[in-house]
């Protein structure tokens, strides 16, 4: 059972209501996506979005990660301990078109997810998305050919080479796609395809929401929530009437740092209880902070507002 609506939730609704205020929102920048395998080929990318021209790549790096193989293509695992020493170059491709999200999701296949990430070039951080192994480990090899987690980081990888024209089957598509789809008919593979189960979260809170006592009674909870200190980069706070409002920067900016509180969620149904409290002019995304992790934060739809439209 949810709490009375507080004045910033009577607040939203009424500027919710506002015929002025329901103004088309403005696009969110397009999204980037790093490649470490065959799609950090321009040439392949290019093939497989059916671009007119070479697609531009940026050199870029992520952490945390490593480098397996499954048969004779690249599977990247997030590392258990998050060791920030290990490191995958590859390249970065801004997706400009909707509609290529669900291509590349295709051409990968059920074996591997979508999955935000922290991308660094030339020591800049930015929020990326790339292309995950979501298989049993078991089937991954080591770069050399061992079948077991690394201990230490692989060496420097470079990007292999494209797959060449006589082993691709059918425009933009590859031999890796008659394997996902020919593996996708087993019916122990199915099992692969199946969203995984909800798993705690851990959310930047900052306004009312930083407050435990608040939190406490809104979501419920038997004990006074315990926070922990976080900075996350790239963003900037604005100011609605008396209340704040968090803003992610379009253009990478390092020196751009908003402290506030971290919280695990530990139901969805609390995931639920908060969107409900934000209310429509917040929507919950990918952020980045001080460190490796990917945190989720509450910050408008509509980027006008940030300017107090």
């Amino acid at each position: 059972m949810y709490h009375n609506p507080t004045e910033m939730q009577e607040r939203f609704l009424a500027s919710y209501k506002d015929k002025n205020f329901l103004k088309t929102p403005e696009p969110l920048p397009p999204p980037k996506y790093f490649f470490y395998g065959t799609l950090a080929s321009p040439a392949t990318l290019q093939q497989v979005l059916g671009l007119d021209q070479l697609p531009t790549l940026t050199d870029a790096v992520i952490h945390g990660y490593f480098l397996k193989r499954w048969g004779p293509y690249l599977a990247l695992v997030r590392d258990p301990d998050r060791n920030i020493e290990m490191q995958v170059k590859g390249k970065v491709y801004t997706l400009t078109q909707k509609e290529h999200k669900a291509i590349l999701q295709d051409y990968e296949g059920p074996t591997y997810k979508l999955v935000p990430c922290r991308a660094e070039h030339d020591g800049i951080p930015f929020l990326s998305y790339v292309f995950v192994w979501n298989g049993p480990l078991g089937e991954l090899e080591d770069l050399d050919g061992r079948q077991h987690c690394p201990t230490k980081m692989h060496p420097q990888s470079s990007l292999p080479p494209t797959i060449p024209s006589d082993q691709r089957v059918g425009t933009g598509r590859s031999v890796m796609q008659e394997k996902f789809r020919q593996a996708a008919m087993d019916p122990n593979f199915a099992e692969l395809s199946k969203p995984p189960p909800w798993r705690p979260e851990v959310f930047f809170l900052y306004g009312a929401l930083a407050d435990p006592a608040f939190l406490q009674r809104l979501l419920s909870l038997p004990e006074v929530p315990t926070f922990g200190e976080a900075t996350i980069l790239n963003a900037v706070m604005k100011r609605w009437g008396a209340f704040p409002v968090l803003t992610k920067m379009d253009v990478p900016n390092p020196n751009l740092l908003v402290t506030g509180k971290i919280y695990t969620v530990t139901k969805e149904e609390h995931v639920a209880r908060l969107t409900q409290f934000v209310g429509p002019n917040f929507r919950l995304a990918p952020c980045l902070i001080k460190g490796d992790d990917i945190l989720y934060i509450f910050r408008p739809t509509i980027r006008n507002w940030f300017y107090g439209v």
